[in-house]
């Protein structure tokens, strides 16, 4: 067969090709996928959604979660197991969706910790820049907990003025006074 006779499948229409990967079709461009979902009408499983979220851009995950929500082609429970996802996936999430789109899907996915629907705490948690307390003293880099304390605060040369009778050469260091440096106060303000 001639190369002028193939058929390049174009990745916005869906394929004619039978499809194992649980009925989604091979479509790559979100807003093409989502209607065709919106077309078919029938709700994704979780296998399918997985697969449907996969087939997309992450910066487009988003997209295409808040789209088959709206339509109601996913439930609640299974929009929690790909809401942080797709955040996490999408290099600007706020540009791909608005903070009300967002709030209105972490809203509806509940309290979730790692996609998976769990009460809610019945106590304020302490986080460790999202880590949980192990990844915190056991992630990489030091453990907070093994650092030295921080050094006060540089003195200003007003305060090692009025405290040694000279500012020190360098910011950062107040000389303490010596009997030869101490110069009388020969201001009227205290």
């Amino acid at each position: 067969m001639p190369d002028d006779e193939l058929q390049v499948h174009d990745s916005a229409e869906p394929s004619n090709e039978p499809s194992d990967d649980l009925g989604i079709p091979v479509i790559l461009d979100v807003v093409a996928l989502a209607t065709h979902l919106i077309k078919r009408g029938v709700a994704l499983t979780t296998n399918q959604l997985a697969v449907a979220a996969y087939r997309v851009p992450g910066d487009d995950m988003p997209v295409l979660l808040d789209t088959l929500h709206r339509h109601r082609l996913i439930t609640d429970h299974t929009l929690s197991g790909y809401v942080g996802l797709a955040w996490s996936h999408a290099e600007r999430p706020d540009l791909a969706l608005s903070r009300d789109r967002w709030r209105t899907l972490f809203t509806a996915a509940g309290y979730t910790e790692d996609g998976r629907r769990v009460p809610r705490p019945t106590q304020p948690l302490r986080l460790y820049r999202g880590a949980s307390p192990t990844a915190a003293t056991t992630g990489p880099g030091p453990n907070p907990a093994t650092l030295p304390a921080p050094s006060p605060p540089a003195a200003s040369a007003t305060a090692c003025r009025a405290r040694s009778g000279q500012p020190s050469s360098n910011p950062n260091v107040c000389r303490p006074a010596t009997p030869t440096e101490t110069k009388p106060n020969t201001s009227s303000t205290p």
